[in-house]
């Protein structure tokens, strides 16, 4: 019997993109992979590229951080960045078993990319096309997430995200492998009976198949797992 494990979700050389509304638990359902990843891979590192200002990620104790390397995209050199989204140094990463991207749209935040003519649209093509050929030459998942349209489906009775609720959707769509969409009761009603759950929809878009899975969430360790 294989153990039930979120890492089951995701595959080698495929992008794969976690969306949802924020605080649902993006950033948390990384670090449960990045963990699982470890449990699996224990000689090979996990790197784990993130977004913020304050540099303060504090859900990260529980990582060996021998193995599991992070860093703040904004202070990345320009080259450097570019090496992460291209093939160029893969040859210095032979031990690399998965890259993780927090919120990839924040690639769009850094002076080389505020200051070139490309439109908006080419630079996400650009960026997606780069991350799938890093999962296709390294034969590694490369998991990013994002946003999806929050306004949007607050204003909604149905509160669980949908493909077309991703910013630039439709390049996602030509591009990424497999979306998982999640989804919990609890950020829009706090007295849920559903607490403690959460939801992902796991979109495969290579073959167009879907399907739904229950998942706990331990809101004071900020974790995801997979119910037995």
């Amino acid at each position: 019997m294989v153990e039930r494990r979120l890492i089951n979700y995701v595959n080698n050389g495929e992008l794969c993109l976690i969306a949802g509304v924020k605080d649902v638990g993006k950033t948390s359902f990384l670090l449960t992979l990045a963990e699982e990843l470890q449990m699996i891979n224990v000689r090979n590192r996990v790197f784990y590229y993130y977004y913020s200002i304050n540099d303060d990620i504090s859900d990260i104790s529980d990582l060996d951080t021998e193995t599991f390397v992070t860093t703040n995209i904004s202070e990345l050199p320009y080259q450097t960045r570019h090496m992460i989204i291209g093939t160029v140094g893969l040859v210095r990463m032979p031990d690399l078993c998965a890259m993780l991207i927090d919120d990839y749209r924040s690639f769009l935040r850094t002076e080389e990319f505020r200051n070139n003519n490309m439109a908006k649209s080419e630079k996400i093509l650009y960026l997606l096309t780069r991350f799938k050929t890093l999962a296709e030459v390294a034969d590694i998942p490369v998991i990013i997430t994002c946003d999806v349209d929050d306004d949007y489906i607050w204003g909604r009775d149905e509160k669980r995200p949908m493909l077309c609720d991703i910013p630039d959707h439709e390049y996602v769509e030509q591009i990424v492998d497999r979306v998982i969409l999640l989804h919990r009761d609890e950020v829009f009603d706090y007295e849920t009976e559903h607490q403690g759950t959460a939801e992902m929809k796991i979109c495969d878009l290579g073959c167009g198949m879907n399907c739904e899975v229950m998942l706990g969430f331990l809101s004071n360790e900020r974790r995801f797992y997979v119910p037995m």
